[in-house]
């Protein structure tokens, strides 16, 4: 693992400076690669923190693996790996003051060789994105990155857990989606007394429409339905007090409808034409709510496997 020095050898590059230079690239939290990498590239250390490399991080690293060459000019930084002696060579091997020969200099075949190595100014931060730019064209190689955008489709990745992974964003809406949607927060004496008012958004529902819920232990549970989708089930076959309160056993448990049936037409008591005309309404209301509640809610159950939870 490479120990960050963070030496202030050079100008801080800005930014934008840091993803010009190899396009801030990420590389591994080990010496070799960052002796192998440029200014401006991002390493990540252990506890997830980010920081971008600077030239005396990458002179450390190299003078630490040994890749440090020999006969520096005086005053230089000639190259990524450069000898001592001049104010910008802080992270290599001691010498004397601002142009004073170090006791290392470049090793003029290596990649990361600095093409002002002739310049008696010290190389800065465009000098450093150039060095960079022109070290990787020769080169050609690619730096080791172990963090990097995923393109949609990670080949590291078996055909088998792709096939898992889309298996499971296509059936998320029928397990986490409605999940999050049917959420409780009525009482049951609440709900109660909400599905007995006329036009109540509660409606409690016959037997033979709740033949789902049924644990087919002691009393039947009641199960409402909510006009925004939710569905409450109660059971007082497991409380101590015998009053019902929210069931909430993964097979018989209520489930969000994205489509929810409405109310059963009411056959008219005569031949009251506007008994006739709601009862025709209804029913077409309900026919086309009975189809969607079927395709939407009660499909998706049979193709998973009659379950309402994904780890059922």
């Amino acid at each position: 693992m490479f120990d960050i020095t963070q030496e202030e050898d050079y100008r801080e590059l800005t930014l934008e400076e840091q993803y010009l230079v190899n396009g801030g690239e990420r590389i591994e939290n080990s010496d070799a690669a960052v002796a192998a990498g440029a200014p401006g590239d991002v390493l990540k250390r252990n506890d997830g923190s980010e920081v971008v490399i600077t030239q005396g991080d990458i002179n450390a690293a190299q003078k630490k693996l040994g890749l440090t060459g020999s006969g520096g000019n005086p005053g230089e930084g000639n190259g990524v790996v450069t000898g001592s002696g001049g104010n910008n060579n802080t992270s290599t091997s001691s010498g004397g003051p601002s142009g004073n020969p170090g006791g290392s200099g470049p090793d003029n075949s290596s990649k990361n060789n600095n093409p002002f190595a002739n310049s008696n100014t010290p190389w800065g931060a465009d000098e450093q994105m150039e060095a960079a730019r022109l070290a990787k064209e020769k080169a050609g190689y690619e730096l080791k990155k172990t963090e990097y955008k995923d393109s949609g489709w990670d080949f590291g990745k078996s055909i088998l857990e792709k096939i898992k992974d889309f298996g499971k964003s296509i059936t998320y809406f029928h397990f986490e989606g409605r999940d999050a949607k049917n959420v409780i927060t009525e009482s049951y004496e609440d709900i109660l007394k909400e599905s007995k008012i006329e036009g109540g958004k509660w409606r409690l529902l016959s037997p033979e429409m709740s033949i789902y819920h049924q644990n087919d232990v002691g009393d039947p549970e009641l199960k409402f339905i909510c006009e925004d989708g939710r569905e409450a089930v109660f059971s007082k076959d497991f409380t101590e007090s015998g009053e019902y309160e929210l069931y909430l056993d993964p097979k018989y448990k209520g489930t969000y409808n994205y489509v929810t049936i409405s109310k059963t037409p009411t056959l008219p008591s005569d031949f009251n034409f506007s008994e006739i005309g709601s009862c025709i309404v209804d029913s077409i209301k309900f026919a086309g709510t009975a189809a969607g509640h079927f395709f939407a809610d009660m499909v998706p159950y049979y193709l998973t496997g009659c379950k309402n939870e994904r780890c059922q």
